[in-house]
Order: structure tokens, then sequence, then C-alpha cells
């Protein structure tokens, strides 16, 4: 089953790319803790001080257009997550999808998890410095 979320931000995609890759900016969107190697073959772990994580893979690292990981969270839910950047007129389209084996439940709770993500996203990737 797979969730699926679109939202324009704000920015350019070289931007977004940074809010998806660097760990501070990822801590303020994603999760509390956040290490990632940005390539091909890199680890990926996220975990929130509440409890909760997952740890997995970068399958593919397409600077700044594409960042897709395989993942599990603490109970061993595999889970992958497609996140899609497009240039468009006001800013950037991006794409998340996450592909797992869900109950409708489960579903709804990454439905959720996504929305509010998001829109943390967003903010975040606004506030990237213009170099």
């Amino acid at each position: 089953m797979d969730v699926r979320r679109q939202l324009v931000v704000d920015a350019d995609p070289e931007h977004v790319w940074e809010a998806l890759t660097e760990p501070a900016l990822l801590a303020q969107w994603l999760a509390d803790d956040v290490d990632i190697e940005p390539c091909e073959g890199g680890r990926i772990s996220a975990s929130d001080r509440g409890g909760g994580g997952r740890t997995g893979i970068v399958e593919r690292a397409v600077p700044p257009r594409l960042l897709a990981v395989r993942w599990w969270d603490d109970t061993g839910v595999e889970s992958t997550v497609e996140i899609s950047v497009d240039a468009v007129a006001r800013g950037s389209l991006v794409t998340v999808v996450e592909t797992a084996n869900w109950t409708p439940a489960g579903a709804v709770m990454a439905s959720v998890a996504w929305d509010m993500r998001f829109y943390a996203l967003a903010r975040v990737a606004g506030l990237v410095p213009v170099a």
C-alpha cells in the first residue's frame, strides 16, 4: 500500500535537497535525531526523543531531484520512501511516496505523519539561506 503526498515548497530544488540531506535540517522536520549518508548505499537513521526510530539504506540519490531509502522501524516493519523534487514556477514540487505492507490503520497513521512532516519541511526548506 502506498502513501503519497505532494506539496509546493517556496524554495528551489537545491535548497529542498539541503533540507532532505543535512542532518541539522532533517532534525527540524523528519525526526529529532537524524544521521544520513546521502549517497547510494549510504546509511540513514532517524529517532525521536519519545521513542521510536528507523534505520535503513539510501537506495538512490540523484541531487537535487531524488532521494530513495529503504528502512525499518523498531518493530521490523520495512518501507521504502521515495522523495522527488521538481522545479516549478513557484519553487519546487516535492512528492513523497512511502510503500509498505501496512494495515489500514497503519496507512492512516503514515498519511497523517507525512502531512505533519511535509508542512514542517516546507517551513525548513524556505529558511535555508541562499548562498
